[in-house]
């Protein structure tokens, strides 16, 4: 920006120039923008960091994942530590999730936002549970659909009957249309028997699980003592009576025998079996066909899930281990014998969760970091983590290890950028992780170096010399200089700008000796408007012979910053 000045003296003459006001950029933070996705109940969301700043910008330049974290108790948040992201919801939950998102931009300036996760619900199945009764020979059972329910259940609500059937030959079933259902025997039937029962949840998704009834048979009527008979035989027999076989007594069917059910798992695993392998630890004395009853697991500490192809898998939750039973039933047709199935879920080390870590250092500052500063993201679910190793084999800078549990940094002079240390994590059974620890080494303007330089012009001559003149001694490490302004304030000549890079300075008439101009150079910078411009200043001498005479001088800059007022300085 620049002024027009008049200035006027005493007699009315006048002259104009010019004052240039530099409005000098001072960084913006950047703007986190809200992301939001949906994932459905017991899946895994995958997402870049790309996606989180999908809504996040910076009005000078780019801006970058700084953290990502999660506070809350309703899943886990993973860094997979190659710029991804997985969020696993708990099981069977579903709600939103908030993570906390930080932003940074290319200063180091940071800004947070959310990152917003619908988990939505998905019906998961009811569990069928079987139940069992026991009646008298010769009468009725009434069962209610609340007795047929006892083991059932559904992790999102109610469960109801839907249908009860019986479709074998030992009696019938009648369904009372009130909630309750009643079976009556066959004639003098007992033993056990199983009535089909398919439960439904508020949904209208069905499971089917099986009702034990065991029909104990009437005590044997007293036997009248009188007269005993006498057992037939030849002697017994009139001469000429005709004989008549009776037929061998038919054996009594024996109950089956069904074994406990033994099976080692791993954490974290699944387990297979099928109705053979049940089937292979029970017997029949008898050699009758068996058939199989599996109940379902009432317990929170996995799923167990009826294949429906002859299979069952029972898998545990997240890092659960320990012990567990299951009942199981086999059926020859007349008893049902009643076993269970033990699994021991054994423990299996999990490795530790590594985060990553960032940290801002100034350009040619050291920065030293903490062990607990490199753990603050990293976790073990089964205890306590530690830092392994640290070590950069980058060629920016040195990585010292203070032996106290401290690392230090220097950046290689002049060096800015972003610098990466391998971190290697250990949890308290030696399981490793590695990640990264991320340091922004932020530039830092440094000051051009201002170089004098000299002239010779002769008495009554005019000197014109060039901006790339004035700047042959004067550098910069970041980039090119220029010249800001040439001042003369002695009274010895004239200095002319001539508007092109060129000056032009007319020494007074018959005047010789030495001037000097104060010249100010400036680097890039202010050029390109960053917060930090730095001014030098220099003096380009002439020498005008013969006579030599040395010109004091008082040099004046005036900035402005785009967020602030006027800033006068005076250098002398």
């Amino acid at each position: 920006m620049t002024l027009d000045v008049v200035v006027i003296d005493d007699d009315g003459a006048t002259a104009t120039t010019t004052a240039g006001i530099e409005v000098i950029a001072v960084n913006d933070p950047p703007v986190a923008g809200d992301t939001a996705y949906t994932i459905n109940e017991d899946e895994v969301l995958t997402f870049s960091a790309e996606q989180l700043l999908a809504n996040s910008t910076d009005v000078e330049g780019e801006v970058f994942l700084d953290s990502v974290s999660y506070s809350g108790t309703d899943g886990v948040l993973r860094d997979n530590g190659d710029g991804t992201f997985e969020f696993s919801p708990n099981q069977n939950f579903n709600g939103d999730v908030s993570l906390d998102v930080v932003v940074v931009d290319s200063d180091g300036v940071k800004d947070s936002a959310t990152a917003n996760i619908d988990v939505l619900p998905i019906n998961d199945p009811p569990l069928a549970g079987f139940t069992s009764y026991t009646m008298d020979q010769n009468g009725t059972i009434t069962i209610t659909s609340e007795q047929l329910l006892a083991n059932s259940s559904d992790v999102e609500g109610d469960v109801t009957i839907e249908t009860v059937s019986y479709t074998g030959s030992f009696g019938s079933l009648t369904d009372n249309d009130d909630g309750t259902y009643t079976f009556e025997p066959a004639g003098d039937f007992a033993g056990n028997l199983l009535i089909d029962v398919t439960v439904v949840d508020e949904d209208g998704e069905s499971a089917s699980t099986k009702a034990g009834i065991e029909v104990i048979p009437a005590a044997p009527e007293p036997v009248d003592p009188g007269e005993p008979e006498e057992p037939e035989g030849p002697g017994n027999r009139e001469p000429g009576e005709e004989t008549q076989e009776h037929p061998p007594e038919e054996e009594e069917n024996e109950a089956p025998e069904a074994d406990v059910v033994n099976y080692t798992m791993e954490e974290d695993g699944s387990l297979t079996f099928t109705e053979a392998d049940l089937l292979a630890h029970a017997s029949d004395p008898d050699g009758d066909d068996l058939s199989l009853m599996v109940d379902n697991y009432y317990g929170d500490d996995g799923v167990f899930s009826h294949n429906g192809d002859g299979t069952f898998t029972f898998s545990p939750n997240e890092n659960f281990s320990g012990n567990l039973s299951i009942n199981y039933a086999v059926d020859d047709g007349e008893f049902i014998s009643e076993s269970q199935i033990n699994i021991v879920v054994t423990e299996v080390n999990d490795p530790p969760v590594a985060g990553s870590t960032s940290y801002t250092v100034q350009e040619d500052h050291s920065i030293t970091i903490s062990n607990e500063q490199l753990l603050a993201n990293a976790s073990d679910i089964e205890g306590e983590v530690a830092v392994d190793d640290v070590s950069y084999s980058g060629n920016d800078g040195v990585l010292v290890d203070n032996g106290d549990g401290t690392y230090t940094f220097s950046p290689n002079e002049n060096f800015s950028g972003n610098v990466n240390l391998d971190v290697t994590v250990v949890d308290e059974d030696d399981a490793t992780v590695q990640t990264t620890a991320n340091i922004d080494v932020i530039e830092v303007n440094d000051p051009p170096i201002a170089g004098d330089t000299a002239y010779t012009v002769n008495e009554d001559e005019v000197l014109v010399f060039t901006a790339e003149q004035l700047l042959a001694q004067a550098s910069d490490i970041e980039g090119e200089v220029a010249v800001d302004s040439v001042v003369y304030t002695g009274t010895d000549g004239i200095l002319t700008d001539n508007g092109d890079g060129t000056y032009s300075f007319a020494p007074n008439q018959n005047f010789n000796g030495e001037v000097s101009l104060d010249v100010v150079v400036v680097d890039e910078a202010v050029r390109l408007h960053k917060p930090t411009p730095i001014l030098m200043y220099c003096q380009s001498m002439m020498h005008l012979l013969p006579v030599l005479m040395h010109i004091r001088s008082t040099k004046m800059a005036l900035l402005l910053s785009a967020k602030s007022s006027f800033l006068l300085a005076l250098v002398m």
